[in-house]
């Protein structure tokens, strides 16, 4: 029931199940239980947070396999990328200004909700601003040295890589038009990144994270220890 692509570093809601015991304690589901993805309580993203610092980045993805747009295109075409989950180092060169660059949910049924005069409706619900979900949704192509290919960011994405949550962007920054794309989207071009995209059941690609790309730092040498050019010419000798 939940979709892959939406999951890595989200919060669950989970309701009505029952506790019980297979080798360790577990929790099993019900004809009563409901789950909810980052329901909208007060400071989820403090949660969330909160739980992506228990356990290093590295850590939490080192199951995922780092791969080139060409191979992961590769796969796409061979049809062995199927719901595969991924990191690609690769940058946006393009942005779709022909699309939109958020939309907004309904609090209550989770459904796109749009603007009408100073509040916002869904099909079932009229929603008032200060309730509505603001949502980062950003299609581009991005790029790395071997090929490109076209991405969806998704919020969390985009909000790793402007650090500026999609509500604040709207309604603080006065970004209102989701179809007028304000600097701080567009300026993101050309900045490599470490991706972490899954590929969807019709062939899209979804990024749901974005880091920095890691550098590794060389290897601070041992102080007792002397390379052979160090070596005094005697002990070269005795070494050869």
């Amino acid at each position: 029931m939940i979709q892959t692509e939406d999951i890595i570093g989200k919060v669950f809601a989970i309701t009505a199940t029952t506790v019980t015991y297979f080798n360790k304690l577990q929790l099993e589901s019900t004809t009563s239980t409901t789950i909810a993805i980052n329901p909208p309580i007060p400071d989820l993203q403090t949660y969330v947070n909160r739980f992506q610092e228990l356990v290093p980045l590295a850590e939490q993805h080192a199951s995922l396999s780092h791969i080139t747009i060409a191979e992961l295109k590769t796969k796409i075409y061979n049809k062995t990328a199927q719901q595969g989950h991924y990191t690609c180092t690769a940058r946006i060169t393009e942005i779709d200004e022909l699309r939109t660059w958020f939309y907004v949910k309904c609090p209550k049924c989770g459904n796109k909700a749009y603007p009408e005069k100073d509040h916002f409706v869904c099909l079932d619900d009229d929603i008032e601003e200060e309730e509505a979900i603001f949502m980062y949704c950003l299609n581009a192509k991005i790029t790395d040295n071997t090929d490109s290919i076209e991405a969806v960011f998704y919020n969390e994405a985009l909000n790793d890589i402007v650090k500026i949550s999609c509500r604040d962007m709207v309604i603080d920054l006065g970004n209102r038009n989701p179809k007028v794309f304000p600097n701080k989207i567009t300026s993101i071009k050309e900045e490599p990144k470490l991706l972490h995209i899954a590929v969807k059941g019709n062939n899209n690609i979804a990024v749901n994270k974005a880091e920095n790309p890691r550098t590794f730092q060389p290897a601070t040498p041992d102080p007792k220890k002397r390379t052979l050019a160090q070596l005094p010419d005697s002990d070269k000798k005795a070494k050869h």
